[in-house]
């Protein structure tokens, strides 16, 4: 409420019996958050959990295969972050060969190559031709 102290908004709805009456649906709120979460992660994993759940654990721990075997994630996220590892360092190689070849190519061209020429300048007013 603009303009009202703290404390006489928590008076006012006190008076009022808007406590009381907060505290009533303070279950019902708690069990719409909880169900919620229940609906939106049963969406995205539409098979049961047959374990023994403990907190959620069972469900969120393993996930179920096309085969109808169980898995942990954890292996699962493990070898996905193998696989990314080893994929980065092939690119991080690659990558390194690839400057070490831009480099030697680059000095190639401004020795002249097989042919002799050489670039001389830079920007619009480069030239070309048969410098000694």
């Amino acid at each position: 409420m603009p303009g009202l102290d703290p404390s006489e908004v928590r008076r006012s709805s006190i008076v009022k019996g808007k406590e009381s009456r907060n505290m009533v649906n303070l279950p019902r709120h708690v069990v719409s958050r909880t169900s919620t979460v229940i609906t939106s992660f049963l969406r995205r994993n539409p098979v049961p959990c047959f374990g023994v759940p403990f907190a959620g654990l069972c469900c969120f721990m393993y996930s179920m295969d096309f085969d109808g075997r169980w898995e942990r994630r954890n292996s699962e996220a493990t070898k996905d972050i193998k696989e990314s590892s080893e994929e980065l360092s092939y690119l991080r190689k690659r990558r390194t060969e690839l400057e070490a070849g831009i480099e030697r190519l680059e000095e190639e061209i401004m020795k002249g190559g097989e042919t002799g020429r050489v670039r001389k300048g830079s920007g619009r007013h480069e030239a070309w031709g048969w410098f000694g």
